[in-house]
């Protein structure tokens, strides 16, 4: 039955806990109990660094010596009480990380969602409260019997962390510097957008005119195997553009060009830069590329005068495999062209049209129609008996026209995302993509299986209205799952809010269907009785051999639920539009 499909889901959704992972018993010490297993007394060949980012720090666990990481916790600590902990919320990233509860805090501790290798850890914290200073202690281990604690970075001081209209003016050069003088006597540009006056960009481009051309710098928080790379076009779009990428191996810094072919899913013609016309570095987590680009910039039989002309700025980031860039999983275009010899501030398109369109319309089928259908479906069959719409069943009719407006709604969302994104281009280890294609693929079987269903008399009947029904509400459910998978896309620009509006129609939409069962129960067992009580009438009991007015009753509280709900709907969805437009 539906509802518990739905409990399924709630339990998908709501189980962060694995086995792996720092246990709550951990909290104090963060020390693992492995069996008797003591830490190692050597010097700890990790090192934690914690680099303030406007109001958060971004926190780096990692090793110069290429020592990989099994398992980790982490914690921020008081510097002055280095036992007491000091609250404040991590974030996590998929397959990698989780956080646990600690002595009465939420989200405080950070530790691994399993035991697979990595070559370092990168979070950001937000602090909950006022503290001087803080120092970041890790546990971490580099096998299961092999493990160092009170791996502590260098104190980081909190003051003024609570405001982020003034630069933090700390030890915390790096991370800081990069942002002074923004449009005062240098351009910049920094993905995600507004990220500027909040400063916590995850790429900050920025550009200054020089006699010899303009010099560029751009700076990024790159996890390994990851590219950013900055893109000279002469429209918003990715495609015939001239692009620089920056990437790192292990502590050094690389760069080259490449041309953006449109279209396509790689950028070609790419050339490594000579080691003298460009500066790399990599420290406390924060890679930087500089080079200079002459006024006139010659690229793939293309000219582009930097110096009398105006070009849109573009942004991206991406995973790299085989040294090649793969499709990026995050990118940003200017809204307007760029002069590159003046500094007025650059304002980013945001989260594109298509995709807004996309999630809109997915939600609308989903979450709407679709979970209107399946509702008239379960529990209308026996509603209406005497009435028909277009020359079937009301609940049929309506049912079907549900449905069929469901499906419309996402291939014209399928449609649009895979236009907007050229094709098929999967390169996160966030599932949204495939299980979208699978719930639309059992979407799209739904209409083909009923189009050759066996008429109601035929045996094979209820074989058919058995996968008609696994089909449709296997897809439901695979279908929220996914659109719950969104929210952690960077290119959807959804805040946490989405996710609990989601969270609340999950439960309500349990609700209802819980009430619409029982409703049906009730009607089903005064059935029962009032065939007892015909049965007994034939022994000379006067007893009424049907009630009408009840299944009535019935029926017109069915119908009052459903108008319930369906503005339980509209509602859920007038919000779920609003966080999506302001995406």
């Amino acid at each position: 039955m539906i509802s518990e499909v739905f409990v399924l889901l709630i339990a998908v959704l709501g189980c962060n806990a694995r086995p792996e992972g720092a246990p709550s018993t951990a909290c104090s010490s963060l020390v693992p109990r492995h069996s008797g297993i003591e830490p190692q007394r050597s010097p700890s060949p990790y090192t934690v660094t914690a680099v303030k980012s406007g109001n958060k720090v971004r926190v780096t666990i990692s090793s110069q010596y290429g020592e990989e990481i099994e398992g980790f916790a982490l914690q921020a600590r008081s510097k002055r009480d280095r036992s007491r902990l000091v609250d404040g919320k991590f974030s996590v990233r998929d397959g990698i990380s989780k956080t646990i509860d600690c002595l009465r805090g939420k989200q405080n501790t950070l530790t691994q969602v399993n035991p697979s290798s990595k070559r370092e850890i990168i979070t950001e914290w937000t602090p909950n409260e006022n503290e001087e200073e803080v120092v970041f202690r890790a546990t971490v281990a580099k096998s299961f019997a092999v493990f160092w604690t009170e791996v502590d970075s260098p104190p980081v001081r909190l003051s003024n962390m609570f405001s982020t209209s003034q630069p933090s003016k700390t030890e915390n050069l790096d991370s800081q510097s990069m942002y002074s003088s923004c449009f005062a006597t240098k351009g910049c540009f920094g993905y995600p957008s507004g990220c500027i006056p909040r400063t916590d960009c995850e790429i900050l481009l920025s550009y200054v005119n020089r006699d010899d051309g303009i010099y560029f710098q751009m700076h990024g928080y790159l996890e390994p195997n990851t590219y950013m790379a900055m893109g000279i076009s002469t429209d918003s779009l990715m495609g015939d553009d001239t692009v620089t990428e920056c990437f790192r191996q292990g502590s050094m810094v690389h760069a080259r060009e490449s041309w953006n072919n449109g279209g396509q899913k790689s950028n070609g013609h790419t050339r490594e830069l000579p080691r003298s016309s460009y500066d790399g570095e990599y420290r406390n987590g924060l890679t930087t590329c500089s080079w200079t680009e002459r006024y006139i910039k010659d690229a793939y039989d293309r000219s582009f005068n930097l110096a009398n002309s105006t070009y849109y700025l573009l942004l991206a980031k991406g995973p790299i495999t085989n040294g090649r860039i793969g499709y990026h999983d995050g990118r940003i275009a200017s809204q307007e062209p760029v002069n590159f010899k003046a500094f007025d501030a650059i304002m980013g398109e945001g989260v594109s049209d298509s995709i807004k369109i996309h999630g809109t319309f997915m939600v609308t089928a989903w979450v709407g129609f679709v979970s209107i259908g399946i509702l008239l479906a379960r529990h209308f069959k026996s509603s209406w008996d005497t009435k028909t719409m277009c020359g079937v069943k009301v609940w049929f009719a309506l049912h079907r026209s549900m449905m069929i407006t469901g499906l419309i709604f996402v291939v014209i969302a399928f449609i649009v995302i895979f236009v907007h994104k050229d094709g098929w281009n999967y390169a996160t280890k966030n599932p949204h993509a495939i299980l979208g294609c699978i719930a639309t693929g059992l979407g799209l079987l739904q209409p083909i299986m009923a189009a050759f269903r066996p008429s109601p008399e035929d045996s094979k009947r209820p074989l058919f209205n058995l996968f008609h029904w696994l089909v449709g509400n296997t897809a439901h459910l695979i279908a929220i799952i996914t659109i719950f998978f969104a929210v952690s896309l960077e290119s959807s620009g959804l805040k946490e809010s989405f996710y609990w509006v989601m969270a609340i129609f999950v439960v309500l939409h349990l609700l209802f269907h819980f009430l619409f069962q029982m409703i049906a129960w009730s009607a089903s067992k005064k059935k029962n009785e009032m065939k007892m009580m015909e049965m007994s009438s034939r022994t000379g009991n006067n007893t009424p051999s049907n009630d009408p007015e009840k299944n009535q009753k019935h029926d017109a509280f069915r119908v009052l639920l459903f108008c319930v709900y369906s503005i339980f709907l509209v509602i859920v969805l007038l919000v779920l539009y609003s966080l999506i437009g302001i995406a």
